[in-house]
């Protein structure tokens, strides 16, 4: 457990209470503070009692009063939190004062055991989120195939299109039961209500025939069943085949004719049967490619959030940059893939700090240069953490570049000027922004006016010239949605 964290609280909490702290652990060694001089071998036997028996303990020694509380690690005592009375010469105190130094000790334990339950669900987080990774690791590897595959209404209406001109049919049809958008009617003559034809139809299809056991219906005269003779004076024939895969249901693939001189043949039969399977096989390799994508980006808000529970000072920082991206992206009128793209890239820009410790992401002070080494390597951290995943793949360059300078000296590739891929440069622009205009561990947040004018500065030497001017036509908007600071 990271006692260190608490130093500094604890050293304020002293000037305004009189007590000095310090943390034992079970066998009263000390962790954080030793004590006053001369005084721990009582400090140490009160640290041994409290930890046995769990509970508040106090001791006087000649000049000198202690007092602790268990300090808990889930069911398990992990040590104390002590009180001494700073050497002032205080032995005595009144049943008050230790009354109201026990409910001190307290309310101080408890907000360390909360903190450090808070530590301990995120580091599992980072570990489920992690294992995530992993386990997706194996369908991004064929997501590109499934893509190929990718099933489209325009790709299903080319491919009725192509069966009419085969066919000899006057209509071939697709029906999706609540998926209109894959209804498609083509035919070779005009027909008015031919809609509302098609889908009385199937609502004629007898549940009962035997045919619909091997997923087909067949009709080569509708004068010879009466539910079908009602839908048109003029006698016609109806084929129509279920598209479905693996038990799972999808809708149908259907024909119709007027032309009484043929019937519907096995080989046809057989035809939309296959082509039917084929439908059903890529209609069902598109769901899993969305199930996929869903997976994704549900495995990428969870990054999101993970890094956000471990670095406090840049809650809703990955939610900032990508608004401002996305507005950067609208004043050049880019395209909608684009901008998925670039959204992606700015939303997961620091993906890689959840390998980052927290005590140096939450350092109120200077970076020593190890410190700013490990910094450093998030863009890398995030593009290896990112990289198995294939929906993904066209946002890496902006998650790895975004720390690039435009007049050279970045990192981690050390690029410079238009080398730099274009959304690392958006992103620079609007990290930058955010970065200015938001507290951080080791300062307050600059005036949204003012952290324009460092963002202006800076134009030609860290970021690209183009986007800053580009920005600065978006910041009217940042503003109005954002509110003056």
């Amino acid at each position: 457990m990271d006692y260190g964290y608490f130093r500094q609280f604890l050293d304020g909490l002293e000037g305004v209470s009189g007590y000095r702290f310090m943390i034992a652990d079970p066998d009263g060694f000390p962790l954080l503070s030793e004590g006053p001089a001369g005084c721990l071998e009582r400090i140490t036997e009160l640290a041994v009692q409290i930890a046995r028996e769990n509970a508040f303990r106090s001791v006087s020694s000649p000049g000198s009063f202690f007092a602790g509380v268990p300090l808990m690690h889930g069911s398990d005592v992990a040590g104390s939190l002590i009180a001494c009375s700073n050497g002032n010469g205080q032995a005595e105190i009144g049943k008050q004062q230790v009354f109201k130094l026990e409910k001190l000790l307290v309310s101080v334990s408890s907000m360390m055991e909360e903190k450090w339950a808070t530590q301990r669900e995120t580091e599992q987080m980072s570990q489920e989120l992690a294992q995530l990774v992993e386990h997706i690791y194996l369908y991004s590897r064929i997501a590109p195939q499934i893509k190929t595959l990718s099933f489209s209404g325009g790709m299903l209406k080319e491919l009725i299109g192509e069966l009419l001109s085969t066919m000899r049919m006057e209509f071939v049809f697709s029906l999706f039961p609540g998926r209109p958008e894959l209804d498609f009617m083509v035919g070779s003559r005009k027909m008015e209500g031919l809609p509302r034809f098609i889908q009385k139809l199937f609502a004629c299809i007898p549940p009962d025939s035997p045919s619909l056991a091997e997923n087909y219906f067949v009709l080569n005269d509708s004068r010879s069943v009466p539910a079908f003779a009602a839908l048109h004076p003029d006698p016609f024939r109806f084929l129509a085949v279920r598209i479905q895969d693996k038990g799972k249901y999808y809708g149908w693939l259907g024909m119709a004719s007027f032309n009484m001189r043929e019937t519907f043949r096995r080989s046809e039969l057989r035809l939309l049967i296959s082509i039917s399977e084929q439908v059903a096989g890529v209609v069902t390799n598109a769901e899993l490619y969305g199930e996929l994508e869903r997976f994704v980006i549900n495995v990428v808000e969870s990054l999101v959030a993970a890094i956000e529970a471990k670095d406090i000072y840049t809650r809703g920082h990955s939610e900032r940059v990508n608004r401002y991206c996305l507005m950067i992206a609208d004043e050049m009128g880019m395209e909608a893939p684009e901008r998925s793209v670039l959204h992606w890239a700015a939303i997961l820009h620091d993906v890689g700090k959840i390998g980052i410790p927290e005590n140096i992401l939450n350092k109120p002070g200077r970076l020593d240069d190890e410190e700013f080494r490990i910094i450093k390597s998030h863009p890398e951290k995030g593009f290896n953490i990112l990289k198995p995943l294939a929906p993904l793949a066209k946002s890496l360059e902006g998650i790895l570049h975004h720390h690039e300078r435009f007049g050279g000296g970045g990192y981690p590739r050390g690029l410079k000027g238009e080398d730099i891929p274009f959304h690392a440069r958006i992103i620079a622009v609007a990290d930058t922004f955010d970065a200015v205009n938001s507290d951080r561990a080791y300062r307050s947040a600059k005036h949204p006016r003012e952290a324009l004018r460092i963002v202006e500065e800076s134009a030609g030497t860290q970021l690209d010239p183009d986007i800053v001017r580009v920005f600065m036509k978006a910041f009217p908007s940042i503003i109005s949605e954002d509110g003056e600071k």
